[in-house]
């Protein structure tokens, strides 16, 4: 996918506007079981998602994607973790088209 090596997890911030198109693509951490609930930029370009749910059964994800969703204004329906479903690296793709 867009010429991405699977094995590296390079700081990937992209936006693509093509007519009314537009897809965004994150690379972000997620910090489990964390105190706050957050959405930070780092000075990578990637982000830091810090939510309160443990990594157990999906509910760190679908907390990232909630929060995710309110930190860009978007559905969640726009939103897909398509790498790291498991870990704490994910890659995700916002599309808004």
């Amino acid at each position: 996918m867009l010429g991405m090596c699977s094995s590296s997890f390079a700081s990937l911030a992209f936006l693509a506007f093509i007519g009314f198109v537009s897809i965004m693509i994150l690379t972000i951490t997620v910090k489990p079981n964390s105190k706050r609930e957050g959405v930070e930029k780092m000075l990578d370009g990637s982000y830091k998602v810090s939510v309160n749910a443990p990594p157990v059964d999906g509910k760190a994800n679908e907390a990232v994607i909630r929060l995710l969703a309110k930190h860009f204004s978007v559905s969640k329906s726009t939103i897909q973790m398509v790498r790291g479903k498991t870990g704490k690296k994910k890659i995700v793709v916002i599309d808004e088209g």
